[in-house]
Protein backbone atom coordinates (compact mmCIF):
# COMPACT_ATOMS: atom_id res chain seq x y z
CA UNK A 1 0.00 0.00 0.00
CA UNK A 2 1.22 3.57 -1.05
CA UNK A 3 2.71 5.47 2.11
CA UNK A 4 -0.08 8.45 0.90
CA UNK A 5 -2.51 6.33 1.14
CA UNK A 6 -1.61 4.80 4.41
CA UNK A 7 -1.72 7.85 6.02
CA UNK A 8 -5.09 9.02 5.07
CA UNK A 9 -6.29 5.21 6.43
CA UNK A 10 -4.75 5.68 9.66
CA UNK A 11 -6.40 9.47 9.66
CA UNK A 12 -9.75 8.28 9.15
CA UNK A 13 -8.94 5.94 11.56
CA UNK A 14 -7.98 8.12 14.13
CA UNK A 15 -11.08 9.96 13.58
CA UNK A 16 -13.55 7.13 13.68
CA UNK A 17 -11.72 6.45 17.34
CA UNK A 18 -12.52 9.97 18.38
CA UNK A 19 -16.18 10.05 17.31
CA UNK A 20 -16.94 6.97 18.77
CA UNK A 21 -15.40 7.39 22.38
CA UNK A 22 -17.68 10.74 22.63
CA UNK A 23 -21.42 10.10 23.75
CA UNK A 24 -21.71 14.13 24.08
CA UNK A 25 -19.43 16.66 22.79
CA UNK A 26 -18.20 18.88 25.24
CA UNK A 27 -18.07 22.71 24.20
CA UNK A 28 -15.13 23.89 22.50
CA UNK A 29 -14.90 19.95 20.92
CA UNK A 30 -15.75 21.24 17.37
CA UNK A 31 -12.06 23.64 17.61
CA UNK A 32 -10.26 20.93 19.27
CA UNK A 33 -11.08 17.91 16.28
CA UNK A 34 -10.09 21.04 13.61
CA UNK A 35 -6.33 21.59 15.42
CA UNK A 36 -5.87 18.27 16.13
CA UNK A 37 -6.87 17.45 12.59
CA UNK A 38 -4.74 20.45 11.45
CA UNK A 39 -1.53 18.73 13.35
CA UNK A 40 -1.87 15.22 12.13
CA UNK A 41 -2.02 16.21 8.59
CA UNK A 42 1.12 18.30 9.18
CA UNK A 43 2.31 15.13 10.34
CA UNK A 44 1.08 13.15 7.40
CA UNK A 45 2.53 15.95 5.02
CA UNK A 46 6.03 16.35 6.17
CA UNK A 47 6.44 12.54 7.01
CA UNK A 48 5.79 11.67 3.41
CA UNK A 49 8.07 14.34 2.36
CA UNK A 50 10.91 13.15 4.08
CA UNK A 51 10.65 9.63 3.24
CA UNK A 52 10.51 9.97 0.05
CA UNK A 53 13.57 12.38 -0.05
CA UNK A 54 16.06 10.41 -2.10
CA UNK A 55 19.66 10.38 -0.91
CA UNK A 56 22.61 11.53 -3.32
CA UNK A 57 24.62 8.48 -5.13
CA UNK A 58 26.66 6.16 -3.07
CA UNK A 59 30.25 7.55 -3.22
CA UNK A 60 29.85 11.08 -4.40
CA UNK A 61 31.12 12.42 -1.12
CA UNK A 62 34.64 12.61 0.45
CA UNK A 63 34.65 13.01 4.15
CA UNK A 64 37.59 14.20 6.19
CA UNK A 65 36.39 15.30 9.92
CA UNK A 66 36.40 14.89 13.63
CA UNK A 67 33.83 14.12 16.02
CA UNK A 68 33.05 12.39 19.00
CA UNK A 69 31.82 8.76 19.28
CA UNK A 70 28.49 8.39 20.79
CA UNK A 71 28.01 4.80 20.21
CA UNK A 72 29.71 1.91 20.42
CA UNK A 73 28.85 -1.63 19.72
CA UNK A 74 29.12 -4.84 18.23
CA UNK A 75 27.71 -5.55 15.12
CA UNK A 76 27.91 -8.95 14.32
CA UNK A 77 31.09 -10.25 13.68
CA UNK A 78 32.97 -6.69 13.67
CA UNK A 79 32.24 -3.71 15.98
CA UNK A 80 30.65 0.02 14.74
CA UNK A 81 30.91 3.12 15.87
CA UNK A 82 28.58 6.24 15.40
CA UNK A 83 30.42 9.55 15.15
CA UNK A 84 28.82 12.87 15.64
CA UNK A 85 30.43 15.50 13.64
CA UNK A 86 29.32 19.13 12.31
CA UNK A 87 28.35 17.57 8.95
CA UNK A 88 26.22 15.16 10.45
CA UNK A 89 25.86 11.92 12.14
CA UNK A 90 27.53 8.96 10.04
CA UNK A 91 28.27 5.01 11.39
CA UNK A 92 31.92 3.41 10.76
CA UNK A 93 32.50 -0.63 10.52
CA UNK A 94 35.13 -1.63 11.98
CA UNK A 95 37.52 -4.64 12.86
CA UNK A 96 36.45 -6.37 16.46
CA UNK A 97 40.47 -6.46 17.67
CA UNK A 98 39.70 -1.91 16.62
CA UNK A 99 38.33 -0.86 20.03
CA UNK A 100 37.24 3.00 20.67
CA UNK A 101 34.96 4.49 23.68
CA UNK A 102 32.11 6.06 23.59
CA UNK A 103 32.90 9.74 24.24
CA UNK A 104 36.31 9.43 22.32
CA UNK A 105 37.53 12.01 19.77
CA UNK A 106 37.81 10.44 16.57
CA UNK A 107 39.05 11.95 13.35
CA UNK A 108 37.45 9.90 10.26
CA UNK A 109 38.56 9.52 6.57
CA UNK A 110 36.80 8.07 3.92
CA UNK A 111 34.00 7.79 1.22
CA UNK A 112 30.60 7.91 2.40
CA UNK A 113 27.85 6.25 0.87
CA UNK A 114 24.55 7.58 2.26
CA UNK A 115 21.71 5.59 4.00
CA UNK A 116 18.49 4.46 1.42
CA UNK A 117 15.73 2.82 3.66
CA UNK A 118 13.79 -0.12 1.75
CA UNK A 119 10.48 0.58 3.43
CA UNK A 120 8.75 -2.27 1.38
CA UNK A 121 10.91 -4.74 3.07
CA UNK A 122 9.34 -7.31 5.02
CA UNK A 123 12.49 -8.23 6.76
CA UNK A 124 15.32 -6.20 9.02
CA UNK A 125 16.81 -3.95 6.98
CA UNK A 126 19.98 -1.93 8.37
CA UNK A 127 19.27 1.15 6.38
CA UNK A 128 16.43 1.97 7.99
CA UNK A 129 17.31 0.79 11.49
CA UNK A 130 19.80 3.39 11.54
CA UNK A 131 18.28 6.05 9.63
CA UNK A 132 15.78 6.00 12.10
CA UNK A 133 18.50 6.54 14.87
CA UNK A 134 19.34 9.61 13.39
CA UNK A 135 22.39 8.41 10.90
CA UNK A 136 22.62 9.34 7.69
CA UNK A 137 25.30 7.09 6.42
CA UNK A 138 28.34 4.77 6.43
CA UNK A 139 31.70 5.72 5.98
CA UNK A 140 33.46 3.01 3.90
CA UNK A 141 36.99 2.62 2.91
CA UNK A 142 37.28 4.35 6.36
CA UNK A 143 40.62 5.57 8.42
CA UNK A 144 39.56 6.22 11.94
CA UNK A 145 42.25 7.40 14.58
CA UNK A 146 41.48 8.86 18.05
CA UNK A 147 42.56 12.56 18.59
CA UNK A 148 41.26 12.87 22.19
CA UNK A 149 38.45 12.27 24.69
CA UNK A 150 35.67 14.59 25.46
CA UNK A 151 35.38 14.56 29.68
CA UNK A 152 31.97 16.34 29.44
CA UNK A 153 28.61 15.25 28.01
CA UNK A 154 26.78 11.67 28.13
CA UNK A 155 28.91 9.85 26.28
CA UNK A 156 31.91 10.20 28.52
CA UNK A 157 29.62 9.19 31.52
CA UNK A 158 28.10 6.12 29.63
CA UNK A 159 32.17 5.27 28.78
CA UNK A 160 33.11 5.71 32.86
CA UNK A 161 29.87 4.19 34.22
CA UNK A 162 30.64 1.35 32.14
CA UNK A 163 33.99 0.61 33.38
CA UNK A 164 33.10 0.62 36.78
CA UNK A 165 30.41 -1.62 35.99
CA UNK A 166 32.59 -4.25 34.14
CA UNK A 167 35.04 -3.92 36.94
CA UNK A 168 33.53 -3.74 39.72
CA UNK A 169 30.19 -6.08 39.96
CA UNK A 170 29.88 -9.89 39.43
CA UNK A 171 28.82 -11.35 36.37
CA UNK A 172 25.44 -11.68 36.51
CA UNK A 173 24.43 -8.04 38.56
CA UNK A 174 27.09 -6.40 35.98
CA UNK A 175 25.02 -7.73 32.91
CA UNK A 176 21.93 -6.50 34.68
CA UNK A 177 23.07 -3.38 35.73
CA UNK A 178 24.50 -2.63 32.27
CA UNK A 179 21.29 -3.41 30.48
CA UNK A 180 19.45 -1.64 33.24
CA UNK A 181 21.60 1.64 32.95
CA UNK A 182 23.34 1.46 29.54
CA UNK A 183 20.95 -0.37 27.62
CA UNK A 184 24.28 -2.49 26.97
CA UNK A 185 22.94 -6.17 26.75
CA UNK A 186 25.26 -9.28 27.43
CA UNK A 187 25.11 -11.71 24.36
CA UNK A 188 24.72 -14.51 26.94
CA UNK A 189 22.55 -13.11 28.92
CA UNK A 190 20.04 -11.51 25.99
CA UNK A 191 20.13 -15.29 24.56
CA UNK A 192 18.92 -16.75 27.60
CA UNK A 193 16.18 -14.18 28.35
CA UNK A 194 14.98 -14.88 23.96
CA UNK A 195 14.61 -18.36 25.39
CA UNK A 196 12.13 -17.52 28.07
CA UNK A 197 10.33 -15.10 25.92
CA UNK A 198 11.43 -11.97 28.33
CA UNK A 199 13.92 -10.27 26.36
CA UNK A 200 12.41 -6.92 27.19
CA UNK A 201 13.59 -6.96 30.38
CA UNK A 202 16.61 -6.34 28.96
CA UNK A 203 15.53 -2.99 27.15
CA UNK A 204 15.39 0.27 27.92
CA UNK A 205 11.42 0.55 28.21
CA UNK A 206 8.18 1.15 30.19
CA UNK A 207 9.11 -0.73 32.81
CA UNK A 208 12.59 1.31 33.76
CA UNK A 209 11.52 4.41 32.85
CA UNK A 210 8.69 3.97 34.97
CA UNK A 211 10.34 3.01 37.62
CA UNK A 212 12.64 6.52 37.44
CA UNK A 213 9.73 8.38 36.79
CA UNK A 214 7.79 7.34 40.01
CA UNK A 215 10.40 7.33 42.08
CA UNK A 216 11.72 11.18 41.34
CA UNK A 217 8.34 11.78 41.54
CA UNK A 218 8.06 10.90 44.87
CA UNK A 219 11.52 12.76 45.61
CA UNK A 220 10.00 15.71 44.11
CA UNK A 221 6.43 16.12 44.96
CA UNK A 222 5.77 19.49 43.70
CA UNK A 223 8.12 20.13 41.01
CA UNK A 224 7.64 19.05 37.52
CA UNK A 225 11.23 20.57 35.86
CA UNK A 226 13.75 18.67 37.98
CA UNK A 227 12.55 15.19 37.99
CA UNK A 228 11.77 15.79 34.07
CA UNK A 229 15.47 16.93 33.99
CA UNK A 230 16.81 13.40 35.43
CA UNK A 231 14.10 11.55 33.81
CA UNK A 232 15.38 12.36 30.69
CA UNK A 233 19.07 12.43 31.47
CA UNK A 234 18.19 8.87 32.09
CA UNK A 235 16.73 8.15 28.90
CA UNK A 236 19.74 9.32 27.23
CA UNK A 237 22.71 8.03 29.18
CA UNK A 238 20.36 4.76 28.45
CA UNK A 239 20.92 4.79 24.87
CA UNK A 240 17.81 6.67 23.46
CA UNK A 241 16.07 3.64 22.52
CA UNK A 242 12.75 4.36 21.21
CA UNK A 243 10.72 2.21 24.16
CA UNK A 244 12.53 4.76 26.55
CA UNK A 245 12.10 7.94 24.55
CA UNK A 246 8.18 6.81 24.04
CA UNK A 247 7.20 6.00 28.24
CA UNK A 248 9.42 9.15 28.99
CA UNK A 249 6.98 11.23 26.63
CA UNK A 250 3.78 9.83 28.48
CA UNK A 251 5.20 10.27 31.78
CA UNK A 252 6.07 14.07 30.55
CA UNK A 253 2.40 14.40 29.39
CA UNK A 254 1.48 12.81 32.58
CA UNK A 255 3.41 15.74 34.49
CA UNK A 256 2.03 18.39 32.21
CA UNK A 257 -1.53 17.31 32.76
CA UNK A 258 -1.16 17.17 36.66
CA UNK A 259 0.33 20.47 36.39
CA UNK A 260 -2.19 21.93 34.23
CA UNK A 261 -4.62 20.02 36.09
CA UNK A 262 -6.13 18.23 33.37
CA UNK A 263 -4.76 14.58 34.06
CA UNK A 264 -4.10 12.19 31.00
CA UNK A 265 -5.45 9.16 30.38
CA UNK A 266 -2.96 6.56 29.16
CA UNK A 267 -5.07 5.75 25.97
CA UNK A 268 -4.29 9.40 24.64
CA UNK A 269 -1.01 9.44 26.01
CA UNK A 270 0.60 6.25 24.28
CA UNK A 271 -1.04 7.35 20.79
CA UNK A 272 0.43 11.23 21.65
CA UNK A 273 3.52 9.65 22.60
CA UNK A 274 4.29 7.56 19.58
CA UNK A 275 3.27 10.26 16.89
CA UNK A 276 5.58 12.37 18.41
CA UNK A 277 8.31 9.97 18.06
CA UNK A 278 7.20 9.79 14.21
CA UNK A 279 7.06 13.60 13.61
CA UNK A 280 10.44 13.53 14.88
CA UNK A 281 12.05 10.63 12.78
CA UNK A 282 9.51 9.01 10.84
CA UNK A 283 11.81 5.77 10.14
CA UNK A 284 10.83 4.47 13.60
CA UNK A 285 7.68 3.42 12.63
CA UNK A 286 9.49 0.03 10.55
CA UNK A 287 11.52 -0.53 13.86
CA UNK A 288 10.07 -3.76 15.60
CA UNK A 289 11.67 -2.33 19.06
CA UNK A 290 9.22 0.34 18.38
CA UNK A 291 6.12 -1.31 17.64
CA UNK A 292 6.44 -3.69 20.09
CA UNK A 293 6.46 -1.08 22.74
CA UNK A 294 3.25 0.61 21.21
CA UNK A 295 1.37 -2.30 21.12
CA UNK A 296 2.37 -3.22 24.56
CA UNK A 297 1.67 0.43 26.11
CA UNK A 298 -1.56 0.80 24.09
CA UNK A 299 -2.77 -2.75 25.23
CA UNK A 300 -2.09 -1.82 29.06
CA UNK A 301 -3.36 1.80 28.70
CA UNK A 302 -6.36 0.61 27.07
CA UNK A 303 -7.21 -2.30 29.61
CA UNK A 304 -6.56 0.14 32.63
CA UNK A 305 -8.87 2.44 30.69
CA UNK A 306 -11.72 0.03 30.86
CA UNK A 307 -11.86 0.17 35.00
CA UNK A 308 -12.62 -3.67 34.34
CA UNK A 309 -10.65 -5.80 36.75
CA UNK A 310 -12.33 -8.75 34.46
CA UNK A 311 -10.19 -7.18 31.41
CA UNK A 312 -6.62 -6.52 33.95
CA UNK A 313 -6.37 -10.00 34.85
CA UNK A 314 -6.32 -10.95 31.14
CA UNK A 315 -3.11 -8.15 30.66
CA UNK A 316 -0.52 -10.97 30.44
CA UNK A 317 -2.23 -12.72 28.05
CA UNK A 318 -3.26 -10.00 25.87
CA UNK A 319 0.35 -8.68 26.10
CA UNK A 320 2.20 -11.75 24.89
CA UNK A 321 -0.54 -12.20 22.27
CA UNK A 322 -0.50 -8.62 20.66
CA UNK A 323 3.32 -8.56 20.61
CA UNK A 324 3.61 -12.29 19.95
CA UNK A 325 2.26 -11.39 16.57
CA UNK A 326 4.86 -9.01 15.62
CA UNK A 327 7.94 -11.32 16.86
CA UNK A 328 6.42 -13.95 15.29
CA UNK A 329 6.48 -12.28 11.66
CA UNK A 330 9.75 -11.42 12.37
CA UNK A 331 11.66 -14.46 13.62
CA UNK A 332 8.86 -17.24 12.77
CA UNK A 333 8.08 -18.31 16.11
CA UNK A 334 7.04 -17.17 19.49
CA UNK A 335 7.80 -18.89 23.03
CA UNK A 336 4.52 -19.99 25.31
CA UNK A 337 6.95 -19.86 28.11
CA UNK A 338 7.28 -16.42 28.10
CA UNK A 339 2.89 -16.32 28.92
CA UNK A 340 3.89 -18.21 31.87
CA UNK A 341 6.96 -16.12 32.46
CA UNK A 342 6.18 -12.95 32.43
CA UNK A 343 3.42 -13.08 34.69
CA UNK A 344 6.31 -13.54 37.20
CA UNK A 345 9.15 -11.84 35.99
CA UNK A 346 7.66 -8.59 35.79
CA UNK A 347 6.36 -7.71 39.24
CA UNK A 348 10.00 -9.17 40.31
CA UNK A 349 11.91 -7.23 38.28
CA UNK A 350 9.97 -4.17 38.72
CA UNK A 351 11.39 -4.59 42.63
CA UNK A 352 14.55 -6.30 42.03
CA UNK A 353 15.82 -3.75 40.02
CA UNK A 354 15.92 -0.86 41.90
CA UNK A 355 16.93 -2.78 44.81
CA UNK A 356 19.90 -3.66 42.89
CA UNK A 357 20.83 -0.48 41.53
CA UNK A 358 20.77 0.69 45.21
CA UNK A 359 23.22 -1.92 46.19
CA UNK A 360 25.27 -1.10 43.39
CA UNK A 361 25.84 2.13 43.72
CA UNK A 362 28.11 2.45 47.23
CA UNK A 363 30.11 -0.65 45.60
CA UNK A 364 30.93 1.53 42.35
CA UNK A 365 31.62 4.46 44.39
CA UNK A 366 34.24 2.38 46.27
CA UNK A 367 32.80 2.11 49.98
CA UNK A 368 34.41 -0.75 51.57
CA UNK A 369 32.24 -3.14 52.37
CA UNK A 370 29.81 -2.19 50.05
CA UNK A 371 29.73 -5.60 48.00
CA UNK A 372 28.09 -7.62 50.27
CA UNK A 373 24.61 -6.61 49.31
CA UNK A 374 25.71 -7.20 45.98
CA UNK A 375 26.40 -11.25 46.53
CA UNK A 376 23.24 -11.51 48.10
CA UNK A 377 21.66 -10.05 44.79
CA UNK A 378 23.76 -12.00 42.67
CA UNK A 379 22.65 -15.46 44.18
CA UNK A 380 19.06 -14.12 44.04
CA UNK A 381 19.69 -14.15 40.19
CA UNK A 382 21.25 -16.91 39.88
CA UNK A 383 18.10 -18.70 41.70
CA UNK A 384 15.27 -17.11 39.50
CA UNK A 385 17.77 -18.29 36.44
CA UNK A 386 17.57 -21.71 37.83
CA UNK A 387 13.81 -21.45 38.21
CA UNK A 388 13.10 -19.88 34.86
CA UNK A 389 15.59 -22.39 32.70
CA UNK A 390 12.99 -25.47 34.25
CA UNK A 391 10.09 -24.10 33.20
CA UNK A 392 11.59 -23.35 29.62
CA UNK A 393 12.69 -26.77 29.61
CA UNK A 394 8.96 -27.81 30.48
CA UNK A 395 7.14 -25.71 28.36
CA UNK A 396 8.72 -26.33 25.22
CA UNK A 397 6.23 -25.03 22.79
CA UNK A 398 6.60 -22.38 20.22
CA UNK A 399 3.92 -20.92 18.53
CA UNK A 400 3.91 -20.21 14.56
CA UNK A 401 2.74 -17.30 12.67
CA UNK A 402 -0.15 -19.14 11.87
CA UNK A 403 -1.17 -19.01 15.32
CA UNK A 404 -1.48 -15.11 15.30
CA UNK A 405 -3.85 -14.10 12.35
CA UNK A 406 -3.48 -10.41 11.65
CA UNK A 407 -7.17 -9.99 11.07
CA UNK A 408 -7.89 -10.92 14.98
CA UNK A 409 -5.18 -8.92 16.36
CA UNK A 410 -6.16 -6.28 15.06
CA UNK A 411 -9.87 -7.10 16.20
CA UNK A 412 -8.78 -7.75 19.80
CA UNK A 413 -6.94 -4.76 19.72
CA UNK A 414 -9.86 -2.57 18.82
CA UNK A 415 -12.47 -4.16 20.56
CA UNK A 416 -9.58 -2.74 23.98
CA UNK A 417 -9.06 0.82 22.50
CA UNK A 418 -13.04 1.34 22.38
CA UNK A 419 -14.13 0.05 25.66
CA UNK A 420 -11.14 2.24 27.19
CA UNK A 421 -12.97 4.98 24.82
CA UNK A 422 -16.26 4.73 26.18
CA UNK A 423 -18.44 2.17 24.29
CA UNK A 424 -20.61 0.01 26.27
CA UNK A 425 -22.45 -3.01 25.72
CA UNK A 426 -22.43 -4.57 22.29
CA UNK A 427 -20.79 -1.66 20.73
CA UNK A 428 -17.29 -1.96 21.11
CA UNK A 429 -17.57 -5.73 19.66
CA UNK A 430 -20.08 -5.05 16.48
CA UNK A 431 -17.22 -2.64 15.59
CA UNK A 432 -14.43 -4.98 15.79
CA UNK A 433 -16.39 -8.25 14.20
CA UNK A 434 -16.68 -5.03 11.40
CA UNK A 435 -13.23 -4.28 11.69
CA UNK A 436 -12.28 -7.81 10.95
CA UNK A 437 -14.41 -8.57 7.74
CA UNK A 438 -13.41 -5.44 6.29
CA UNK A 439 -9.65 -6.31 7.04
CA UNK A 440 -10.32 -10.06 6.24
CA UNK A 441 -11.93 -8.62 2.50
CA UNK A 442 -8.64 -6.26 2.03
CA UNK A 443 -6.40 -9.46 3.14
Amino acid sequence: MPFSIACATGFLVVLFLVFSGTTSPPPGFAGEVFVITGVLLLFFLSSIVRLEVTPPDDGSFKLDTTGTIVTERAWGKRRVVVVKTDEGTFLCKLPATKVFREGDQARITGNLHFFKPNLSSDGFDEDTYWRARGVLGVVRQVEISKCGFSTFGFPAWRSFLKERILLRLPKLTRAYVLAAWLGKRDPDLADLHRQWGTSHLLAISGLHVGIVALGLKRIFRRGVLVPSFFMWAYVVIAGGAASAIRAALMFQLAFAGNLLGRPVRAVNAVPAAAVLILFWRPWWFWDLGWRLSVVAALVLGSLAGTRDNRFLWAAPVLVWYMTGAFIARAFEEVPLVGLIMNIFAVPFFSVFLPVLSVAALPVLAGVPGASFAVYIAEGMLRFYHYCAQSIAMVISFKAGVEFFPAVAVAAILLFIILKACGMKGWSPVLAAICAAVFGGVLL
